[in-house]
């Protein structure tokens, strides 16, 4: 079965999250981003439970969570991996060490278990992560060009500037492409495996390049439907 769910796509919902107005929903992007990586663990950690209780909240299933927060878990393995291997051939190759291949893989998976430094970095990625995911589940691809529209009109009349909007289209168009890129990935995985194929490099060698062209193509239509009707 198709699944029809892509990540960061909006989806239908009558919650207040949903009701909000999208120019304060993407203004809390950078207010709640900055606040995350300056705050303390503990407050990072509760805020994150807190999003993932008003996840559940407005309908999104764990699946959904998860799918949106992939990125940070894919990126937090390699880090991890990469720590580990690095710590591994520093103390199996160090002459003044005597440990065997054994206890050099239980000391470097220990020291890695202790690298508290990039658990509270990733936790705040989640943090950031999952409240972009929110916004864009809950905000259609027209509030969210509206809701710019809205944030550069105020700033040029605060600062008596041209009253045309320039910059918020570009912006606009970029958070668009966002669930368009992962919905064009979805879509290339799923006839992948339609057609009896598996999740290996090969999958990845072959979609990436189609992932770009279809990107690209979509990119070129949506710009050009938008200057048209500018």
């Amino acid at each position: 079965m198709i699944q029809k769910y892509s990540s960061f796509t909006y989806k239908a919902g009558n919650s207040f999250v949903h009701k909000m107005p999208a120019w304060i929903k993407i203004l809390i992007i950078p207010i709640l981003s900055v606040f995350f990586f300056n705050a303390p663990y503990y407050i990072s950690l509760t805020l994150f439970f807190a999003q993932m209780i008003l996840s559940f909240s407005i309908k999104f299933t764990l699946r959904e969570q998860i799918s949106d927060l992939k990125l940070v878990l894919y990126f937090g393995l390699l880090l991890y991996s990469v720590n580990f291997f690095a710590t591994a051939a520093s103390e199996f190759f160090d002459e003044n060490n005597a440990q065997n291949l054994i206890q050099v893989l239980h000391t470097s998976f220990q020291t890695c278990l202790k690298n508290t430094a990039t658990a509270l970095m990733l936790l705040k990625l989640l943090c950031v992560l999952q409240t972009s995911s929110i916004i864009f589940k809950t905000s259609t691809s027209l509030e969210l060009r509206e809701g710019i529209g809205k944030i550069e009109s105020a700033i040029r009349r605060i600062f008596h500037l041209k009253d045309k909007n320039t910059i918020s289209h570009i912006f606009a168009l970029i958070l668009c492409f966002i669930p368009m890129i992962f919905h064009v990935w979805n879509q290339a995985v799923y006839a992948w495996k339609g057609r009896h194929g598996k999740t290996s490099l090969r999958m990845y060698l072959t979609l990436f390049p189609v992932l770009f062209s279809v990107s690209m193509k979509n990119a070129f239509d949506t710009a050009k439907a938008v200057a048209i009707r500018s």
